[in-house]
């Protein structure tokens, strides 16, 4: 089981998977972010609950301590907040 997740969930909708990246990261995630990750095939849709999309937390969790993943989604944070500075 990864870290932290001792007992917890094994799916989160994208709005708790992006309080679980900001928490592990220290990154301002959001969840525009983990739906983009998703659209990129870093995160997997595991299944729709009340018409949402629920991703793997295991997916999550090594997406943040992959350096490579942390990387990726410190240019998404980074890009964002270009972007929302510049309007």
């Amino acid at each position: 089981m990864p870290p932290g997740n001792q007992g917890g969930p094994s799916e989160l909708g994208a709005a708790r998977c992006a309080e679980l990246l900001s928490r592990r990261t220290g990154l301002r995630v959001r969840v525009g972010h983990v739906e983009a990750l998703a659209e990129q095939g870093l995160l997997s849709v595991s299944r729709i609950y009340k018409q949402r999309p629920l991703y793997r937390v295991a997916e999550v969790e090594e997406l943040a301590i992959d350096p490579l993943g942390r990387a990726l989604v410190s240019d998404m944070v980074a890009g964002h907040e270009l972007h929302m500075s510049g309007e």
